[in-house]
């Protein structure tokens, strides 16, 4: 990747991610090194910093990704 992190950064890697046939255009989410905490696939290039992710996670555990990931 060019960019150097932050919005730039992501952008770059969500655009290129959306190029990408099913099931590989998806990011994983992880905790440390090793604990996965959801795969999403990416449907479009994210530029403003903010994303939306649509799972089909429980509310309990859409709770607990919402609080480790800063957004609650």
């Amino acid at each position: 990747m060019g960019g150097k992190g932050g919005v730039p950064g992501f952008a770059e890697l969500t655009g290129t991610v959306t190029d990408r046939p099913p099931p590989t255009n998806a990011l994983a989410i992880v905790q440390g090194e090793n604990r996965l905490l959801a795969k999403v696939a990416v449907l479009d290039r994210l530029t403003g910093g903010d994303a939306v992710i649509a799972t089909r996670l429980g509310r309990n555990e859409a709770r607990f990704l919402a609080n480790v990931l800063g957004a609650e």
